[in-house]
């Protein structure tokens, strides 16, 4: 019988990371808290829930301001395994331009940063969602003309772009830890339902 690593709770781990850098606040959290032994990168949350629904992957790891993760929480082949606090990257506005500009075309970010919006200083004719912070450069860096971009600092820095302002110097960000249900779990939902029919 082959012996099971007792050091990870996790034994493979997916998360949001949608470029081969894997520089987003979930795929930088995930390496941090140290109990996965394998981390797998999906382009989207619902991807790496969908592959821990299959039994591809055991478990994986949400933000708490994922604008979604209803849709997780009460899927019933999903269950919250865990929860945990930890801070992320601070999170920047940033361009290709060395001086912060008065007014742009397009500022892109991840949904989750929405409520930054009104904080950033700059003008702008549209915001454009994209699926990650690592996202928001590259797509800043292909389409760079009159635009700007929310993203964290390490994307910011790995990409070389300029930052104009810190919108939130790391902010504490609670996590949660998808798996299939265990029994115990599929045994509470049963006589749930059952008491609701009764």
């Amino acid at each position: 019988m082959d012996s099971v690593n007792t050091k990870f709770d996790y034994p493979v781990l997916g998360t949001l990371c949608d470029e081969p850098s894997c520089l987003t606040c979930s795929f930088s959290i995930a390496r941090q808290w140290g109990k996965a032994e394998r981390i797998d990168p999906y382009p989207t949350y619902e991807e790496a829930a969908n592959d821990v629904k299959l039994g591809k992957i055991d478990a994986c790891l949400v933000a708490g301001a994922y604008p979604k993760l209803g849709f997780l929480i009460f899927d019933e082949d999903l269950m919250v395994k865990e929860t945990f606090v930890m801070r992320i990257p601070s999170l920047v506005l940033v361009g290709i331009e060395p001086k912060k500009p008065a007014h742009v075309k397009t500022l892109f970010h991840h949904p989750a940063t929405v409520p930054l919006l009104p904080e950033t200083g700059v003008d702008y004719d549209e915001h454009e969602f994209v699926t990650s912070n690592s996202k928001a450069c590259t797509t800043l860096l292909a389409r760079p003309d009159q635009a700007i971009a929310i993203t964290n600092r390490l994307c910011a820095h790995h990409f070389g772009l300029h930052i104009y302002n810190v919108l939130r110097p790391g902010t504490m960000m609670p996590w949660l830890v998808f798996t299939q249900p265990d029994e115990a779990a599929k045994r509470a939902t049963t006589e749930i339902a059952a008491m609701q029919v009764a």
